[in-house]
């Protein structure tokens, strides 16, 4: 396995939403069901979400705009409202963000990303833990039904603004000090970059 790069490689935009949409396009097909189909389904929503955050738009209005008015990549666009898209994301559930996630890994690439306050986790083993900084491995989601399926890094760090937290698929602190890149990991972006 390669050490990860020092700084993100000179990658455009277009070519990591490229990159998102073919791994995305097979979460987004809905499962055969009775009941009646979502609206706005969970992995175009979340998909909606990393875009915005990759364009530096992490509002729900753009969230909104971009499902409602523009069309995320070859989907159609979606008949809601901002009101729809704020309750929906206060509803959807982890586990589309999780698979995506977990594809990731399995294609070979790293990500490093800030956590929301409300996801929650189960502990395996702290690295380290001390002058503000906590280092440890952490299964995404607390019940079975939402966990990850990938072991992941959750680094938190105490601020004078507060806590932060990260969570990264790099397990091996040697690879990726989490000194090294906790000061550049500012706001809520996500960086990936290839393993090999």
């Amino acid at each position: 396995m390669a050490v990860a790069p020092a700084t993100a490689p000179d990658v455009s935009l277009a070519e990591i939403e490229s990159w998102l949409s073919t791994l995305i396009t097979p979460l987004t097909v809905a499962p055969a069901t009775r009941d009646r189909p979502e609206v706005l389904p969970g992995a175009l929503l979340w998909s909606a979400m990393l875009v915005c955050l990759l364009r530096r738009e992490p509002y729900q209005r753009a969230i909104w705009r971009l499902v409602s008015q523009v069309g995320l990549w070859h989907f159609p666009t979606i008949p809601i409202s901002a009101e729809g898209v704020r309750k929906r994301l206060k509803t959807a559930g982890s586990a589309p963000m999780a698979t995506l996630f977990a594809q990731i890994t399995a294609a070979g690439h790293w990500y490093i990303t800030r956590l929301t306050a409300k996801t929650t986790c189960t502990s395996v083993h702290v690295l380290t833990n001390q002058r503000g900084i906590r280092d440890e491995l952490v299964w995404l989601g607390r019940y079975r039904a939402d966990k990850a399926g990938h072991l992941v890094r959750l680094i938190t760090l105490l601020t004078s603004s507060g806590e932060r937290r990260y969570v990264t698929n790099v397990r091996d602190p040697r690879l990726l000090p989490s000194q090294r890149w906790s000061g550049s990991m500012r706001g809520g972006g996500i960086l990936s970059w290839r393993s090999s």
